[in-house]
């Protein structure tokens, strides 16, 4: 069976986390503004939720801690060391899905399993350049909030900040088959091809910016982050017959390494001729920067679409490839507080 992950939703993502056994309970006051109400304080909403980490690290001191180090040093697996070098760029892999992590589907708690990016030596896991974490399922989704906390050390010692961005690397069913993602659109409407192969990241980002202040006043508060884990788009499964299927590809396989993905699909009532429809004998065009022509292959789906959904919620197992690029921030925290374990309400469009 051929199997197929072609057009990605770009969503931009902000990390930081410091991972709790259970989630940890934030109880802060709120004050109306406007007829809303608000948090004071640091920004961060109350309610449970995971904690993470990012600290930055000079690259020419620093050596990534073993397995056995970094569990002495960090028992709630809750860091990610990055390069403190400014405008680098640090790719984490972060795993979820319906079912949860798919290497840890009874997942509970939010763990950090590769803690250190490709630039450092002695990285836990040799065959991997980026770091990784898991995180656990929820029903409804998360709320997400990031804020930078460590002192400034921009050159001009005026502000230092994290661009974050990212892109969904992989989207599983639960026998492990990859699934046909159509028509995906980033949190501004905007539709993009999936970059994660050529390590360039689109789309929107979402800046966080402290000022340089010795009191710490210029710390920002914290920023809501939500919207660059939320998805719009079309997720189809493939089947074997028309019965099972509610849309019809024409697809092609332009790879001739016999990988078992489609590079190319186009819904059948866009391309299909006669009566009744059926795919035309070829397509000619461009495929991943190469013009020819390659034979369509009929392909049956079962598709389904979704609206601001919580990006891993969309297949039993998801794999998103977070980016960050920094420039002089050497600690970021990221907060993500389940849904389902939130006040009626409190997660807005993600909780409807």
């Amino acid at each position: 069976m051929k199997k197929l992950v072609h057009l990605a939703t770009i969503m931009t993502i902000i990390i930081a986390i410091a991972v709790m056994p259970v989630p940890a309970d934030a109880k802060k006051p709120q004050r109306e503004v406007n007829g809303e109400m608000v948090y004071v304080g640091n920004g961060y909403p109350s309610g449970p939720h995971f904690n993470l980490n990012f600290l930055a690290k000079w690259l020419d001191t620093f050596i990534c801690p073993t397995e056995a180090e970094y569990d002495s040093e960090t028992p709630d697996k809750n860091v990610i060391y990055v390069p403190r070098s400014p405008s680098q760029n640090i790719g984490v892999l972060i795993e979820s899905g319906r079912r949860g992590p798919k290497n840890s589907i009874d997942q509970t708690v939010l763990e950090v399993t590769d803690w250190c990016t490709e630039d450092f030596p002695d990285q836990p896991d040799g065959d991997r350049d980026d770091a990784a974490m898991r995180l656990p399922p929820d029903p409804v989704g998360y709320l997400v909030y990031a804020r930078i906390t460590g002192k400034p050390v921009d050159a001009n010692g005026d502000s230092f900040y994290a661009n974050l961005g990212g892109c969904l690397k992989y989207a599983e069913d639960s026998s492990g088959n990859d699934l046909i993602l159509l028509g995906l659109v980033s949190s501004d409407g905007e539709s993009y091809v999936p970059t994660c192969d050529d390590g360039d990241t689109p789309g929107d980002t979402i800046e966080l910016m402290r000022t340089n202040s010795s009191s710490g006043k210029g710390v920002k508060k914290a920023t809501n982050i939500t919207s660059i884990f939320l998805w719009s788009g079309q997720v189809c499964d493939i089947v074997t017959t028309v019965a099972e299927s509610n849309t019809t590809f024409c697809c092609v396989d332009a790879d001739s390494s016999g990988d078992g993905v489609y590079e190319h699909c186009d819904p059948l009532d866009t391309v299909g001729i006669g009566d009744p429809l059926v795919c035309p004998i070829s397509y000619t065009g461009d495929i991943d920067g190469t013009s020819g022509t390659w034979p369509y292959t009929t392909v049956y789906a079962s598709c389904s679409d979704y609206t601001n959904e919580w990006v891993f919620n969309v297949a039993d197992f998801v794999g998103y490839l977070w980016s960050v690029e920094s420039s002089g921030a050497y600690n970021i925290k990221v907060r993500f507080y389940p849904c389902s374990e939130q006040p009626s309400g409190a997660c807005g469009e993600i909780g409807s």
